[in-house]
């Protein structure tokens, strides 16, 4: 059974992908880029922060490494999770 976290996970994935799907081969990585952009910015905004402001360039950094360092943290529980699964079917 999964935990709360990972079923919102695992939504939020399949939201994501249905999201994106259509967009393949239209510059994905560039739609990508854009909502991170505007996820960071809406952050950024709602901490206060004034937009072009040496403040604001800092706090879009940060969201992008908060980002990044979730995702790996995501990826850690899945392969955890996996090594744990192959453990049991082992015993």
């Amino acid at each position: 059974m999964q935990d709360s976290y990972g079923s919102r996970l695992v939504l939020h994935l399949l939201a994501f992908t249905a999201l994106i799907l259509p967009l393949a081969g239209c510059g994905l990585q560039d739609a990508l880029d854009a909502m991170d952009r505007e996820r960071f910015e809406k952050a950024c905004a709602h901490l206060g922060i004034a937009k072009g402001s040496p403040s604001w360039d800092q706090c879009m950094i940060q969201q992008q490494a908060s980002d990044r360092e979730e995702e790996q943290r995501s990826l850690d529980r899945m392969q955890q999770r996996e090594m744990m699964e192959k453990w049991k079917r082992g015993r």
